[in-house]
């Protein structure tokens, strides 16, 4: 409530779309995952979703610093989801290409 006041009541706004944008690649991210089972996919809609929050928390900063504030520990977990998923991706992409040189 404190970005919508900040905001004056505009609900297309450049931080409420970024949240709102934020939110969907969140939710994005779970069906690619765990649904489809694409770890690509999942880590491209991770690295979306991270510029989101990142660019929240940028202009934030400079209009509603407490906001900012709020998002940085969302942006940095979603930072260690991303570099767990690039471990996952690169462990099974490694375990595949060394069974195909035995085979």
């Amino acid at each position: 409530s404190l970005l919508w006041e900040s905001l004056e009541h505009n609900s297309m706004s450049m931080p409420v779309m970024l949240g709102v944008m934020t939110y969907v690649f969140g939710n994005m991210w779970n069906q690619v995952v765990f649904l489809q089972h694409d770890l690509l996919g999942g880590v491209m809609v991770l690295g979306m979703q991270i510029f989101c929050m990142a660019s929240i928390v940028v202009y934030c900063w400079f209009e509603v610093p407490c906001i900012a504030k709020f998002f940085i520990p969302y942006t940095l977990s979603a930072c260690v989801a991303l570099v767990l998923n690039l471990a996952l991706l690169g462990k099974n992409y490694g375990e595949k290409s060394s069974s195909q040189i035995e085979s």
